[in-house]
């Protein structure tokens, strides 16, 4: 999809619960393009706030969460579309971010958390955790769960959040069991990785897969370390392209984007094997969807400023 105008320096990528609906977070625009999935068409713009980058789908409220640069702005993916490219409100914008990278819907649709840099020794290097219910911050206005340097991605596997800190080399592991004794805390940091950008789990959260970028040097290709999630320890180092940068599952499979190579590698993680080969999509792709019955992948492409289908 590259219509002119539609994207501006797109980050992200979710689909709606229907598959009916697509939303990319457009960074150069401070902007929320909307994808008819039925055409391929943008239907609508939602208006939010500077640099937005990271989003999250919450299929039990049917809401997009979209982080921007001090807050993060809340979509109805319900809200009637009407035909003249309208710009459309958000149902509300939560403040209190300094800096958000990413963020992640618990499983039971609850809680949001987020992952930020900061701008102050007091905010940085923090998971911020805002109850849906309250939109208000749990740990207090300003307060979070701090973790290793520069945290992005994010992924949860039996009751346990894995924060990726790409500048300290290592995962965070966050206890958010609701009937813990030590909920909101670290229960242990994994190391053994190098720029850690994004996480995913495998569908029987045995696994966790986290995209190290700098595993390499150079213009060789990256890894994909897995982690056994009953003793947080990696157990396999899984070669994919360069600079791998966003990951989405579907079924068995595991797609990579690789920012560099300007492609996505496939993993099957029955076998935690890759596959002997990758698809092709636009310059610099970052996020990175699949719908829900694993037939298509939509892979927002941050360079050639467009969205590439891939249909099997």
């Amino acid at each position: 999809i590259t219509h002119d105008g539609a994207f501006s320096f797109p980050q992200d990528i979710v689909i709606s619960r229907d598959n009916a609906r697509a939303y990319v977070s457009n960074s150069g625009a401070a902007s929320v393009s909307v994808i008819d999935l039925s055409s391929n068409e943008i239907i609508a713009y939602y208006l939010v706030g500077s640099l937005p980058t990271g989003t999250a789908f919450n299929p039990l409220r049917d809401e997009v969460y979209v982080l921007t640069e001090t807050d993060f702005s809340v979509i109805n993916t319900n809200d009637t579309i009407g035909s003249d490219l309208p710009d459309l409100p958000c149902i509300a914008t939560i403040p209190g971010l300094a800096l958000p990278k990413r963020c992640v819907v618990s499983p039971d649709g609850k809680y949001l958390f987020v992952s930020q840099h900061g701008t102050n020794p007091a905010n940085s290097d923090q998971v911020y955790i805002f109850d849906l219910d309250t939109r208000a911050n749990v740990l207090g206005e300003g307060e979070g769960v701090s973790v290793g340097s520069d945290p992005m991605g994010m992924a949860v596997a039996n009751h346990e959040l894995y924060v990726a800190n790409s500048v300290s080399n290592t995962i965070s592991v966050i206890d958010i069991d609701p009937n813990s004794p030590t909920k909101w805390q670290i229960r242990g940091t994994i190391g053994e990785m190098s720029h850690p950008i994004d996480v995913a789990v495998s569908p029987d959260e045995k696994y966790v897969y986290v995209a190290n970028a700098y595993a390499h040097s150079g213009l060789e290709p990256d890894e994909v370390a897995v982690i056994d999630t009953a003793t947080h320890t990696v157990i396999k180092r899984i070669t994919v392209g360069n600079y791998p940068y966003r990951m989405a599952t579907a079924g068995n499979m595991l797609y990579v984007t690789n920012y560099m190579d300007a492609n996505v590698s496939m993993i099957n993680m029955d076998t935690n094997e890759v596959l002997n080969t990758t698809f092709g999509v636009g310059t610099y792709p970052t996020g990175i969807a699949v719908t829900a019955d694993g037939e298509t992948i939509y892979v927002v492409n941050n360079g050639s400023q467009s969205v590439s289908i891939r249909i099997y």
